[in-house]
């Protein structure tokens, strides 16, 4: 009986030892395959390119590290690319331009040859950007002066949530200025920003702008503009100076900036000296009286929006009569005849004074230029053909018995040449016969 447990003890011994070190290899393997520098999430801007780098120690050559689900990922946003150093292992996941879609969870895992697992998870935030189609003006109906209407600009709504704003752009420089609006508003997937105005006849073809902005890149933007068309009453207007003489007729005409309007008039002259033509756009005003001093002529324009008017009062200048002639006017009327004569003799001697001052400049400025063109051209030297001028000709010529010359032409007209020639010296040597140097002169005619 002893001996028996003495042999079971000894069998449940060595089965414990061998799970403690089957334990101890298998942590000895665990502790060997392990992540390193793992980061736990990343920020990307939409449409740029990320690294998704799953680093490993201890890497032998039956562990298999994977990032899960990229099996599903195909097309050339995606590669994946392996590198090792020794023991140290990088696994990269790299998405060359990133879409929205993108964002989530991507797992990295390690299987190794006995089969344990190891997994560590990395969460991709995606900074969003609104598509191409944003922002969208709504269309803008023909306004009406003095009825409200809305403007409505949308975009899509992403991560982070982007920003709308409305601007009217300035007639004369161009450049635009931001309008007071409501806050925007969310429905679904739509961001939505409204503006509410009540146009006058001043903002007909303003021009309102909705520009599009993010977070995600500040200098970032898109926009769209609609321009207002507003219907308005009429803007009167009078030509005509209310200022009229005493019997000579005058025409008043009504203008309206308005496509189409119809005219009418108020007035207390008598009809009998007043006339409309054109379809009541002009008055004319026949034989004014000094009794019609003070009173006013009203212009209506009126349209299918409304109506506007414009009123004068006339000042009717009465002149006099000449007055008859007798005792107690002739002195008046010798006075006002001395006066129109003195005035006309001043006019006339102011005239001719300036007469007289014109002709004198004119006369100075033609001497003026007068005097320049001729100095110009007595400054100008001529130079004249000589009759006989040089052409340099210089040679060494061959002569008979063996003897060199060299000479140096004169041209003149009619191909006539006279020549210098030099001669040459007889040198004591023998070989110097064609040198450059021991010429005599002699003269001769070719």
């Amino acid at each position: 009986m002893v001996f028996k447990s003495s042999m079971h003890f000894k069998s449940d011994c060595t089965a414990m030892f061998l799970i403690v070190n089957m334990l101890f290899y298998l942590l000895l393997k665990c502790e060997a395959v392990r992540f390193s520098q793992f980061s736990e999430g990343l920020t990307v801007v939409e449409h740029d390119a990320v690294n998704l780098e799953c680093k490993v120690k201890e890497k032998h050559a039956d562990d298999l590290v994977v990032w899960k689900g990229t099996e599903n990922m195909s097309g050339k946003r995606y590669t994946l690319d392996e590198h090792e150093d020794g023991t140290d292992y990088t696994f990269t996941l790299t998405i060359k331009s990133v879409d929205r879609t993108d964002k989530g969870e991507y797992v990295c895992q390690i299987t190794t040859r006995e089969g344990v697992l190891m997994e560590r998870t990395l969460i991709l935030t995606v900074l969003e950007i609104p598509r191409d189609t944003y922002p969208v003006c709504e269309e803008l109906p023909t306004a009406t002066e003095g009825q409200p209407i809305t403007l409505s600009c949308n975009s899509e709504m992403v991560e982070p949530a982007p920003v709308l704003k409305w601007y009217k752009k300035d007639k004369f420089n161009g450049s635009l200025y931001e309008l007071n609006t409501l806050e925007q508003k969310h429905e679904d997937d739509i961001i939505k920003l409204e503006l509410t105005l009540t146009p006058t006849a001043e903002n007909n073809k303003d021009v309102y702008v909705c520009k599009l902005t993010t977070e995600t890149n500040l200098e970032w933007s898109r926009e769209c503009k609609r321009v207002m068309h507003v219907r308005y009453k009429p803007i009167v207007n009078i030509s005509g100076s209310p200022t009229v003489e005493v019997g000579r007729e005058t025409v008043f005409i009504c203008e309206a900036q308005t496509s189409s309007a119809t005219y009418s008039w108020n007035y207390s002259l008598p009809t009998s000296r007043v006339r409309l033509e054109a379809d009541n756009q002009i008055l004319r005003y026949h034989d004014p009286r000094p009794e019609d001093n003070g009173n006013e002529i009203t212009c209506i324009a009126a349209n299918d929006v409304g109506s506007s008017s414009k009123k004068l009062v006339l000042y009717v200048l009465e002149f006099p009569i000449k007055p008859p002639i007798g005792p107690s006017h002739a002195p008046e009327t010798v006075y006002n005849q001395n006066s129109k004569t003195r005035s006309l003799s001043f006019v006339t001697a102011v005239a001719g004074g300036c007469t007289t001052i014109l002709l004198v400049l004119l006369i100075m400025f033609a001497g003026c230029i007068h005097y320049h063109t001729n100095r110009d051209f007595r400054n100008t030297s001529l130079v004249a053909q000589p009759d006989v001028y040089f052409e340099p000709r210089d040679r060494v010529l061959h002569m008979p018995h063996g003897s060199c010359m060299r000479s140096i032409g004169v041209q003149v007209p009619r191909d006539i040449e006279s020549e210098s020639v030099y001669h040459e010296i007889e040198s004591r040597k023998s070989g110097s016969s064609c040198s450059a140097k021991n010429y005599s002169t002699g003269a001769t005619s070719v």
